[in-house]
């Protein structure tokens, strides 16, 4: 999250002086310190501070954003989002604080199950020139079309993530998912392999386990029994112990799998 100076709202607010404002700004950076060694109850004691010094301050909302959204306390969360948002938006503030903040404040609305108002706020951000990971916000604004039952404007967003950055792993993972429920089985085990080979780190990488197996149930009904056990022995080799590994355990098991 960036973190710098602004100006404060005018209107009939208390003055905010210079000093107010040096002052708010230290306690958004000791409470970003805080945050990073793991203690947020002194992080949010620090924003406190920074918000008595300075009401408006951009930076202590959205912080305090993140740290309650990691708490899952998402009502709350969404609340300093917002205000965060607004502030930026009022003071014309754009650049990479604006999208990363309407990219806090799209994921905040998703975990609220508020799909349609996630999608306005993530493709403002995915759209956002001065983005500065703009694949991971055209991944999110998939992720809210497809939870709010737009598939395929969800294999548009991911295309669009895929292009932007062409060893994002994670992007043709989802692609490959939704093409699975579509029931386009070739075009999601090509995309399955690719995010397995989108970059060196992604056939090691125990995030990758889904796409094993899901890319041996889609070789299994294509046919191709060898390289399915292929993948699901693969996907066992990550981790048998996580949920992705149990359930290609079952698999080789003889048990059924539900594919997703």
């Amino acid at each position: 999250m960036a973190l710098g100076v602004a100006l404060a709202l005018g209107g009939c607010a208390p003055t905010i002086t210079a000093e107010d404002q040096e002052i708010s700004m230290r306690q958004v950076d000791l409470a970003n310190s805080l945050r990073l060694e793991g203690n947020a109850p002194a992080a949010l004691e620090r924003l406190e501070v920074a918000l008595r010094h300075d009401p408006d301050n951009p930076d202590a909302h959205l912080l305090l954003a993140f740290i309650h959204a990691s708490r899952q306390d998402y009502p709350t969360a969404e609340r300093s989002a917002r205000r965060g948002v607004q502030i930026l938006v009022v003071r014309q503030i754009g650049g990479a604080r604006l999208a990363e903040a309407r990219n806090l404040l799209g994921g905040i609305l998703m975990n609220l199950g508020r799909h349609d108002e996630a999608v306005e706020v993530l493709r403002a951000a995915a759209v956002d020139p001065y983005n500065q990971a703009p694949h991971l916000a055209w991944y999110n604004l998939a992720m809210a079309e497809s939870a709010a039952g737009r598939p395929d404007e969800a294999l548009t967003a991911l295309t669009e993530s895929v292009r932007l950055r062409a060893n994002f792993c994670d992007g043709f993972y989802g692609m490959g998912q939704l093409l699975y429920q579509q029931e386009r089985l070739a075009e999601s085990e090509a995309a399955l392999s690719r995010a397995l080979v989108a970059d060196p780190t992604c056939a090691s990488s125990p995030a990758m386990q889904g796409a094993y197996r899901l890319r041996g149930e889609v070789r299994t009904r294509l046919g191709r029994s060898g390289e399915a056990t292929a993948d699901f022995e693969r996907c066992i080799e990550l981790g048998p112990e996580s949920e992705e590994g149990v359930r290609c355990q079952a698999v080789l098991d003889g048990a059924p799998a539900s594919a997703g």
